[in-house]
């Protein structure tokens, strides 16, 4: 072989090894490119912006809508970017929001109190549970007026801050109460019985549905027990029933007998008569605008519409027995039992000049006869 031959196969050789390397040689003299698309995502104030072709993180989903309870005007529900308080503060919710997106996801803190996952502008967040309604709530339930319902003379319905027994009591219905504002929030406790938001004392708070109806008019008419009391500024109570002969010490007043016939007497005191048969009271007669509130908490001297919007559906007008008219009131058979609101034809027709509370005996104008 010849030099010149020689040094032509030395840099075959060459070439060849130098192709070579510790991976296997590629088949084909051609290269081939593997590519391989990466999702990249962009988080901005809570918006996800995914390039074209990446996997789209999932947004969270919202299983439930829940209202805020167990808080009062001006305190909140911290909203926390974890389930404890030693996670970030990032929101508060007001004492009576309504709408909170639920996630459905609880966990329990360090103490092991639990805590609620929510939505909250996007982000998934999370809130003590105890600040949030036990179930589903329906913002949207529409305004309704209410009435107690089921529950017996005696007793209350409480107005709570949540839903349920634990919940602080904040106030109480009577029996007979009508006019409820409901605020068209109701929700779902822990054991799917409904409750129904209202307005109570300029805030909202939560009542058992169960003992709410949506009829206009109170469901029981409760009577006060008999007798009845007259209290008298400065007078004490009278009772009707009680000895006449012991006005002075009740009241530690001064009567004078204005007039007697036969058995029935007429004492008066400081705006007050008493009618009284046989030594007993029958009658009780507040004729002073600065004296007398019956249990239902009217005066003498009050407007007789105002006494009228008081009363409702629990009053009715008959004709005054001597001249105006009466309004009678919590009497089912008001022939034996009623209390009237008289307004007579005197200075100003539209106040009330007497109130009469009976005993018994029917309709008495004068108690004696």
């Amino acid at each position: 072989m010849s030099r010149r031959n020689a040094w032509i196969v030395l840099l075959v050789v060459t070439l060849v090894s130098g192709a070579c390397g510790d991976d296997a040689a590629p088949t084909s003299t051609s290269t081939s490119v593997s590519t391989t698309t990466v999702a990249v995502t962009t988080t901005t104030e809570g918006a996800t912006t995914t390039t074209e072709g990446a996997t789209t993180v999932p947004a969270p989903v919202a299983v439930a809508e829940l209202c805020v309870v167990d808080r009062t005007p001006g305190e909140t529900a911290r909203v926390r970017t974890g389930p404890g308080a030693e996670f970030d503060l990032v929101a508060e919710l007001p004492h009576d929001a309504t709408g909170v997106l639920t996630t459905g996801n609880t966990a329990l803190d360090g103490e092991g109190d639990p805590w609620t996952e929510i939505i909250h502008e996007g982000q998934t967040r999370w809130v003590v549970s105890q600040f949030l309604t036990p179930g589903a709530c329906d913002p949207a339930a529409g305004a309704a007026t209410y009435a107690v319902t089921g529950i017996a003379c005696g007793s209350q319905l409480n107005v709570r801050t949540g839903l349920g027994d634990s919940y602080e009591a904040i106030g109480t219905l009577d029996p007979d109460a009508i006019g409820i504002a409901g605020t068209g929030v109701v929700a779902l406790d822990g054991e799917g019985r409904t409750w129904v938001q209202v307005s109570h004392g300029g805030a909202n708070a939560w009542v058992a549905g169960w003992y709410l109806t949506t009829d206009a008019g109170p469901t029981i008419i409760c009577v006060p027990p008999l007798p009845w009391l007259l209290t008298a500024d400065a007078l004490g109570p009278i009772a009707l029933g009680s000895q006449a002969a012991d006005l002075g010490t009740v009241t530690a007043q001064a009567w004078t007998l204005a007039d007697s016939y036969g058995s029935c007497a007429w004492w008066e005191s400081n705006g007050v008569g008493v009618q009284a048969l046989d030594g007993v009271v029958v009658e009780i007669w507040a004729m002073s605008a600065a004296v007398a509130v019956t249990p239902e908490g009217f005066k003498v001297g009050m407007s007789k519409s105002d006494a009228w919007t008081a009363f409702g559906p629990r009053g009715t007008v008959v004709p005054g027995p001597y001249a105006g008219e009466v309004i009678i009131v919590d009497a089912p058979n008001w022939m034996v039992d009623f209390t009237y609101l008289m307004t007579l034809a005197g200075p100003d027709p539209n106040l009330i000049d007497v109130i009469r509370i009976n005993d018994d005996g029917g309709y008495i104008e004068g108690g004696c006869s």
